[in-house]
């Protein structure tokens, strides 16, 4: 089943939002439908009261930052309370494991936790105590960025399944969240890097291994014989050299239909050339928009 046909239930299944490797198709469809309603309202100036006067926690080591003008954005934008929470690495690390802090702060009238730190198992280690929703914002690892990913995808080539998609760089094992995403939207995964990374071959095999039909993802090498003919293309950040650097002339020659995107912030020229960053074919800014659409609809459908 294809986004496009999916009936939205207003609810979600899960109760926590780490990585969508966790998370059933339905309630991916349920977060993107949810995100681009919400997306419409917003504009059309429309304020939400589900949350009125709700207490919602962002944990970060960034104060200031896109990230955190995203959440209190969403946040404000459903009639809600954002209380953003600078921290370092110490204090962190005792709220994220001391079950004893974490008892006190569930006393504190808060609906959800953010967490938006460098580190990928904060919000991990969080959920494990704290008996209130989680959703884990880091940009590598964590569900929000890879809906916005999934929710701009949507919304420039009409569909999700049967969507052939290149991701070039690397990962490691816990930086799935896109990965997952993208197969169990029924789309067709093939990864480039140089050489047979051993945390990408691990990715690929149990992300075979969990989705079964749906895992159909597979690695090269050759750059130019993944782009061919796809739709859209995804680059995490990497130093794999000039012949892995996307240029628009080559996706224009090998895929004239296909759309490209990375996260912000990112190196102008070392992934992809000035000429494709600044064209229609570019999607960065757009992604980088719906990171605060989908934001809100997570916060919208856990918010209690």
């Amino acid at each position: 089943m294809d986004i496009n046909n999916y009936r939205r239930k207003g609810v979600i299944e899960t109760e926590e939002l780490l990585n969508l490797r966790t998370v059933e198709k339905s309630d991916i469809y349920e977060l993107l439908q949810s995100a681009r309603e919400l997306k419409l309202k917003s504009r059309q100036g429309e304020r939400l009261k589900k949350l009125a006067g709700k207490n919602i926690f962002l944990m970060t080591k960034n104060s200031f930052g896109k990230a955190r003008l995203a959440f209190e954005i969403a946040v404000r934008s459903l009639d809600a309370n954002p209380i953003s929470l600078p921290m370092g690495g110490k204090d962190i690390e005792d709220l994220t494991h001391n079950q004893d802090s974490i008892r006190v702060l569930e006393r504190f009238d808060i609906s959800l936790a953010v967490v938006d730190t460098s580190d990928r198992t904060d919000a991990l280690e969080l959920s494990k105590h704290l008996a209130l929703p989680v959703i884990n914002a880091n940009e590598r690892a964590g569900a929000c960025h890879s809906l916005a990913v999934l929710l701009t995808i949507w919304e420039f080539k009409n569909k999700l399944k049967d969507l052939k998609v290149v991701i070039i760089g690397g990962f490691e094992q816990d930086q799935t969240s896109l990965l997952y995403g993208m197969c169990k939207c029924g789309m067709d995964v093939t990864i480039v890097s140089p050489s047979k990374v051993a945390n990408i071959q691990r990715a690929i095999e149990r992300a075979r291994e969990d989705l079964g039909e749906d895992g159909y993802v597979k690695w090269t090498s050759n750059l130019d014989e993944a782009l061919e003919g796809c739709d859209f293309v995804y680059c995490y950040g990497h130093d794999y050299g000039e012949d892995y650097c996307l240029t628009l002339d080559k996706l224009n020659k090998l895929a004239p239909n296909a759309y490209y995107s990375q996260n912000i912030p990112f190196v102008h020229g070392k992934e992809a050339d000035e000429e494709l960053i600044s064209s229609q074919k570019a999607l960065i800014y757009d992604q980088g928009e719906n990171l605060l659409h989908v934001e809100r609809a997570a916060i919208y459908l856990l918010g209690k």
